[in-house]
């Protein structure tokens, strides 16, 4: 219908974003998020400890110190609630990210020398979790290689600042355009039946010699 359509259309907008080659991707992205903890537990005024922990200063903070967006109209400005700003940056950090991978490199190694190595997508959520969490991460050139380069987070400042912090990010459930997928399946299909049939003339070199060696 209608409205599921626009439902729909409405989530992936949320966190769609275009990898270097111009292909637009929409994950999921789960955020565990929460107020500030304390370090240590203590009791309250009324003598209430919190399984949780309790810290009055990152709650006023989090109420008080909102983030103020600009709206689409001219001189609209528009509050944002301090449990939305966790999605808002992590989304940012998304689209920064994506830009420096090729749609194929999203889910393959980018490591030449190491097929097993991480893919795309793992780099970005490893690289998003270190810049909630981390005050310096290492920076990442356009095409998603290390630069060996620290630089600070500022992300991390905005969530301290508010009294907020971010335990997991995690990115799952990617989509794009049908069509290209449907072409990076058969592409892979391809690959996995070289790499068989390989295993099987292997297998069957590896029988001879046995058969040949039991013979003996």
């Amino acid at each position: 219908s209608p409205k599921e359509y626009n439902e729909t259309q409405s989530r992936r907008q949320q966190t769609s974003g275009l990898t270097r080659d111009g292909f637009e991707v929409s994950p999921t992205i789960s955020i565990q998020f929460s107020i500030k903890r304390p370090a240590h537990k203590e009791p309250t005024e009324s003598g209430v400890t919190s399984y949780y922990g309790y810290d009055a200063d990152a709650v006023r903070n989090a109420i008080t110190r909102q983030v103020i967006k600009l709206g689409t109209s001219e001189n609209s400005k528009v509050r944002m609630e301090w449990n939305k700003l966790p999605a808002h940056l992590v989304v940012n950090i998304w689209r920064a990210y994506v830009r420096k991978f090729k749609l194929n490199d999203l889910f393959k190694s980018t490591d030449a020398k190491d097929p097993g190595g991480d893919s795309g997508l793992q780099i970005i959520e490893e690289m998003i979790n270190k810049r909630v969490k981390q005050a310096d991460v290492e920076a990442l050139d356009d095409t998603g290689e290390s630069t060996g380069e620290w630089v600070e987070s500022p992300e991390f400042k905005q969530l301290q600042s508010r009294g907020l912090e971010i335990m997991k990010v995690r990115i799952h459930n990617v989509l794009f355009d049908p069509a290209m997928e449907e072409q990076m399946i058969q592409q892979w299909s391809a690959e996995w039946i070289n790499i068989a049939k390989k295993e099987e003339n292997y297998i069957k070199d590896m029988a001879s010699l046995i058969e040949t060696a039991a013979r003996n």
